[in-house]
């Protein structure tokens, strides 16, 4: 999958970790993203409302995250 290692961050600019899968357990896609400590992952919801960005051609995946909606 082209997503594999692509680099991810929030809308700020913050860096949050890199793609290691893509998921469907029923209820849409799930970018898992391996976080900066490479020690956990989380799932986040893969559609324009929570992914506003995909670039692949710089490798780079923009997400919209809690932190986002607070400023």
């Amino acid at each position: 999958m082209d997503l594999i290692g692509i680099e991810v961050f929030s809308e700020t600019g913050e860096y949050i970790g890199e793609v290691s899968n893509v998921e469907n357990f029923g209820a849409g896609d799930l970018l898992e993203v391996n976080l900066i400590n490479k020690k956990d992952s989380i799932y986040h919801p893969f559609n324009k409302i929570f992914v506003p960005e995909v670039d692949l051609i710089n490798k780079k995946i923009i997400i919209k995250t809690a932190s986002d909606e607070e400023k």
